[in-house]
């Protein structure tokens, strides 16, 4: 009863994500364009002299040309079309360059041989545990190393996250661990949980984290009887 209730909770969660995401990019995005437009069109019927005022709406360009990023990056975060589009390994590689740009660190995305597949909807979890891992080790690690890697083992895909962080007792928690977000560890797995698979983290005092996540592939949901989801956006509004 508890997990298919954190389920319907995680499926409206992505709802609702998908919900602001198209109201930012349909919307605010359009709106910003449309400014920056009007703002050139503006500035080319300014007489040459006014130097001033031509260059405060260059700072003002500038600054909508930033809002619009901004609002594009928000969007593509709430809602990863290029998961849909490109698939899992794309995906994942996008969100870790997001993480590197806003952190500096050095890190790449290992793959291993991938011929199995998990359903549409357990990609979509494995970008987001993703999502939340590299959130964590952002926000409280004080990592000086992160390494990610994706491979399958037997009948499961595995996503392996490692950090070299101040880590912490799993036997107590994390840290501050009311401000990592309202699902924390406990939503790493259930989010794996709701596609049938399994989340182990592995941590100590100045001994870093280490998380794996391991879901089942295609033909393993299959032989259990599981029900696929071919389409995330179908799956989510179920």
């Amino acid at each position: 009863m508890l997990r298919g209730l954190w389920r319907r909770v995680l499926r409206a969660q992505e709802v609702e994500r998908e919900d602001v995401a198209l109201e930012l990019h349909d919307h605010i995005a359009q709106t910003l364009c449309s400014i920056l437009i009007r703002l050139e069109i503006m500035t080319g019927n300014l007489p040459a002299q006014a130097r001033a005022s031509r260059e405060e709406a260059a700072v003002i360009s500038g600054l909508v040309e930033e809002a619009a990023e901004n609002v594009e990056r928000i969007s593509s975060r709430l809602r990863p079309s290029v998961l849909g589009i490109l698939g899992l390994v794309p995906a994942l590689r996008g969100a870790i360059a997001g993480f590197v740009k806003r952190t500096g660190l050095d890190l790449k995305l290992a793959c291993g041989r991938l011929p199995g597949r998990v359903s549409a909807e357990a990609e979509l979890m494995l970008f987001r545990i993703l999502e939340e891992a590299l959130e964590n080790v952002e926000r409280h690690a004080h990592a000086r190393s992160v390494t990610v890697s994706l491979e399958q083992t037997g009948a499961f895909m595995q996503l392996t996250i490692r950090d070299d962080g101040v880590g912490f007792d799993t036997n107590r928690g994390p840290a501050r661990g009311k401000e990592r977000g309202a699902f924390g560890l406990l939503g790493l797995k259930e989010r794996a949980k709701s596609v049938g698979g399994s989340v182990r983290i592995k941590s100590a005092p100045l001994a870093g984290t280490q998380v794996v996540v391991r879901i089942p592939l295609v033909k393993a949901l299959q032989a259990a009887g599981t029900p696929l989801t071919r389409d995330p956006s179908a799956g989510l509004a179920a």
